[in-house]
C-alpha cells in the first residue's frame, strides 16, 4: 500500500485564480486551533458555519478541494461522497459551512471540512527530515519537511490519517488516493510518502 501526503495549498500556480482560504470559520473561536490537533470539533462547530474570503485574495475559482492556508482539507459535496464510504464517520468528521466572497455575498454553500480524527505512529523519524526546537532531537518538533514512514507500522493504517510528529499534515492511503484521482477532483495535490 501506497500513502500520501495532501498539500493544502493545492495548485500553487493558480492562487490568484482559484479560492484560497485563509480565515477560519466564524463562531468557533478558539477551538478552531483542534482543527489541526486531529481533536474533535464537532461539538463546538456552529451549525451555520460561515467562512469568508479576504480582501486581499482574489481567487474566485471554485474547485472541488479548495486551497487553503490552514492546513487543513477543504473540499465540495462531490469529494465528500468519495471519501465518507472509504473512511466512514467515527474517525472522520465531515463539517460543512457556507462560503462568502470578499464582498460578504453568499458564495457557495457546497463545501465542508473533512477532519480526520486518528493519530497514527508510523514516521520513521532517523529517515524523515524533521526541524526540532533549537536543533536538539528531545525537544519539540517544529515541522517536517520530508516524511518517511516505517513499513513495518503501516498494516493497519485507516484511510485518512494524522501523525503526532506535526499534527497539521494529514495522510491519505492509496485506496482513497486512487479513487479521489479517478473521479478527477480538481486540486487535488498529493505527495508520496516513502517507505523504509
Amino acid at each position: 500500500m501506497r500513502y500520501f501526503q495532501l498539500k493544502s495549498l493545492g495548485d500553487q500556480s493558480k492562487l490568484k485564480e482559484n479560492v484560497c482560504i485563509s480565515k477560519r470559520p466564524s463562531g468557533l473561536g478558539l477551538n478552531s486551533t483542534l482543527l489541526n490537533k486531529g481533536k474533535s470539533v464537532k461539538a463546538f462547530f456552529p451549525e451555520n458555519a460561515e467562512v469568508r474570503l479576504k480582501d486581499d485574495e482574489p481567487g474566485l475559482m471554485l474547485t472541488d478541494v479548495l486551497s487553503n492556508t490552514l492546513w487543513c482539507f477543504i473540499a465540495n459535496e462531490r469529494t465528500r461522497e468519495i471519501v465518507q464510504p472509504v473512511c466512514g464517520t467515527e474517525d472522520v468528521e465531515y463539517l460543512p459551512f457556507v462560503l462568502y466572497d470578499q464582498r460578504g455575498n453568499r458564495y457557495s454553500d457546497d463545501y465542508g471540512f473533512i477532519h480526520p480524527l486518528r493519530m497514527c505512529n508510523v514516521v520513521d523519524r532517523d529517515a524523515s527530515t524533521i526541524r526540532y526546537q533549537g536543533g536538539d532531537p528531545n525537544r519539540a518538533i517544529m515541522s517536517v519537511t520530508e516524511y518517511v514512514f516505517d513499513g513495518s507500522l503501516t498494516k493497519d493504517l485507516p484511510a485518512l490519517f494524522r501523525v503526532p510528529e506535526y499534527t497539521y499534515d494529514i495522510f491519505m492511503n492509496e485506496t482513497l488516493a486512487r479513487a479521489l484521482y479517478e473521479a478527477k477532483i480538481s486540486n487535488l495535490f498529493l505527495n508520496e510518502v516513502q517507505l523504509s
